[in-house]
């Protein structure tokens, strides 16, 4: 059995598959997603508000949004890192993202589909929080010794729900004693070696003032 094969020359087939590809017409174009701008809480902002809404301009086309948020404390260690997903184009924080001071960086990436090429999100953005900008600071604070040791009292401040009492030694800053109490007094610890520092801080909500200090 004879097989009968027939040579086309390379510039024939370079012109079947340029005729092929005209005729199908040009492939569509892939939508794009652009990334999401994030517009609140403001670049570099300070707030006191240990849990803010984030929100970002809507990405048309987006059917959902990749949410990352990581707060540290400014000495650099993690305190939250959340990676989650969001229908709308804001979040909401389900735990406080600090109690006391962080720096907060949040992305945004954009879900428009398999189809839709994704760009690259933003850079971070960046903001700060310090609860001692809404939770002040206990003010007037008195030692009195009796019988009994030496008490703290202090004048409560608005917004107060509870105070932190810690003590240390004066010398060495050794950690003495520790306490929390609704009240605006506190028993202290008898001085173990000399003088001593007592410090209270506010707690307002889920966030904490600044300490003051005493001496006795």
């Amino acid at each position: 059995m004879k097989v009968q094969t027939r040579h086309v020359a390379p510039g024939w087939i370079g012109l079947a598959l340029v005729l092929g590809t005209a005729l199908a017409g040009p492939r569509p174009a892939v939508a794009g997603c652009a990334p999401a701008e994030i517009t609140a809480p403001a670049a570099d902002a300070t707030l006191g508000d240990t849990r803010p809404v984030i929100t970002w301009r809507p990405v048309p086309g987006a059917t959902a949004y990749r949410v990352r948020v990581q707060s540290r404390v400014p000495e650099g260690a993690v305190i939250t890192d959340l990676d989650t997903l969001a229908s709308a184009p804001r979040f909401s924080p389900p735990q406080p993202l600090t109690d006391h001071r962080a720096i907060v960086r949040v992305t945004v990436t954009p879900d428009c589909g398999d189809a839709a090429e994704t760009a690259a999100p933003l850079p971070g953005h960046r903001f700060f929080i310090d609860t001692r900008l809404t939770c002040p600071a206990a003010t007037d604070l008195q030692v009195q010794r009796d019988a009994k040791g030496a008490h703290l009292t202090w004048t409560p401040p608005p917004g107060a729900v509870r105070y932190e009492v810690l003590a240390f030694g004066a010398d060495d800053w050794r950690l003495q004693g520790r306490g929390e109490t609704r009240d605006a007094a506190f028993a202290l610890p008898d001085a173990r070696s000399g003088p001593a520092v007592a410090a209270v801080r506010v707690r307002c909500g889920e966030g904490f003032g600044a300490f003051a200090f005493a001496a006795y």
